[in-house]
């Protein structure tokens, strides 16, 4: 359990690899009331479906007890009470797998299926007094009394509700026979039950919502927490802006030994320039850049003695086309071809 100052210090949403490993640890939101209200629910949608069926073997299998009950010694009774204890649990077996399966499947739908032996080993901090003294009187703790208060009212509401809009109905059961009287009664508690599922369903729905909220929040990380698991797995933030500079100048200091082979470097107002070459009579992009390396480009080109002229179309359609050591494109080549014949002109002009 962390203090209120280790909460306070843990601003940042949890990573997949923390919510991963707090997995493998059985640290999971699950939400037990919601579960049990599904496997109740399912008992009553079970009841519903089955309950003439069970109650039509419940009364005979009565009725063959007690009709012969006066003729039986003590033994026989014994008997015949375990026969039909056992037909009672068979007929009310099809309603205990419905609400198993609903309780597996809720489960399964909230966490999915987890194997782990983490939950059973020692922990030696639920042994110290001071902070099951702080567990005690947790927000957590808190919460779950105040829950299950709420599922008791809940319950004892539906019930003196129920109980009163069926006080007609219920005095009557004296004045009718047996059999109508099994299925009045049956009748009553089956929506009963299924109130009362519907009640603790929407509760559990609620709790399963406090208990997600309540584990991502315990699983928030520190600022420096995530810059540390960055840091371990993608690497170092500052090395890989150190490795990206250095590969920027490689492939700078590449594009620039292309410049004093050109024939010619086309510019804009001042921002883009590339550099073409082509003696075959094909013109070919040996580099392009911008702003400071574009700076570079005309800086070599000069130093080299090689024009520079200024297309400002040609020169951004070259920077946004074209492609280093590529033809120029097909569009663009006539202008390309003409910066080129100008460029021989100059240099044979001197």
């Amino acid at each position: 359990m962390m203090t209120e100052t280790e909460v306070e210090d843990r601003t940042e949403a949890p990573t997949p690899r923390r919510l991963r490993e707090a997995r493998k640890k059985g640290q999971v939101a699950v939400s037990r009331d919601l579960a049990a209200a599904l496997a109740l629910l399912a008992t009553a949608g079970g009841l519903h479906l089955l309950g003439p069926w069970l109650m039509a073997g419940l009364r005979a299998g009565l009725g063959r007890s007690l009709s012969g009950l006066h003729e039986m010694n003590s033994a026989e009774a014994a008997v015949s009470a375990l026969g039909l204890g056992g037909e009672m649990m068979g007929a009310a077996a099809p309603i205990l797998v419905f609400a198993l399966a609903a309780g597996v499947l809720a489960t399964l739908t909230q966490v999915g299926f987890i194997f782990t032996t983490e939950t059973l080993k020692l922990q030696p901090d639920r042994l110290d007094p001071l902070g099951g003294f702080r567990r005690a009187f947790s927000m957590q703790t808190f919460v779950g009394i105040a829950g299950g208060l709420a599922k008791g009212a809940v319950i004892l509401g539906i019930l003196a509700a129920s109980l009163w809009q069926e006080r007609a109905t219920l005095a009557g059961l004296s004045t009718r026979p047996l059999s109508e009287g099994l299925a009045v009664l049956t009748g009553s508690a089956a929506a009963l039950f299924t109130k009362t599922a519907l009640a603790l369903l929407a509760l559990g729905v609620v709790d399963w919502a406090y208990r997600r909220w309540q584990h991502l929040r315990d699983l928030r990380m520190s600022r420096r927490e995530v810059q540390d698991e960055l840091r371990e797995f993608e690497g170092d933030p500052e090395i890989k802006r150190r490795r990206r500079s250095h590969h920027a100048q490689l492939d700078e200091t590449r594009m620039l030994a292309h410049v004093p082979g050109a024939l010619a470097v086309v510019t804009d107002d001042g921002d883009v320039a590339v550099a073409l070459g082509g003696e075959g009579g094909t013109p070919v992009v040996l580099a392009k850049a911008r702003g400071a390396v574009a700076d570079r480009i005309r800086e070599t080109a000069l130093g080299h003695g090689i024009p520079v002229l200024e297309r400002a179309d040609l020169a951004r359609g070259l920077n946004r086309r074209g492609k280093s050591g590529s033809e120029v494109p097909s569009g663009l080549r006539e202008g390309a071809a003409e910066v080129l014949a100008v460029a021989r002109e100059m240099k044979g002009n001197g």
